[in-house]
């Protein structure tokens, strides 16, 4: 059976010649609050960031973990999420 190559579809920075790119990654977490998740996806990014993977957390603005995001030197793409279905009421 032949190998498998699988090629990253995601956008990658220039690497040195001869080395494979690294794809960007991004760190979602739409959590408003700061408790054990929110934590570890922050440290999850900055541990990722240290290992030299490019990267980008996305959370909410105005919360503890886009201000813990900033302390700790993290990028960070703030998304501000409309929340509900905003429908109009049958009659």
């Amino acid at each position: 059976m032949p190998a498998i190559r699988i090629t990253p579809t995601a956008p990658s920075l220039p690497t040195a010649p001869g080395q494979p790119a690294k794809p960007a990654l991004a760190v979602l977490c739409l959590s408003g609050s700061l408790g054990g998740l929110e934590l570890n996806s922050l440290k999850f990014a900055r541990w990722i960031q240290e290992r030299g993977w490019p990267l980008t957390f996305i959370g909410l603005p105005d919360t503890p973990l886009a201000r813990l995001a900033a302390e700790w030197a993290v990028p960070c793409q703030l998304l501000a999420v409309r929340r509900g279905l905003f429908l109009p009421l049958a009659a």
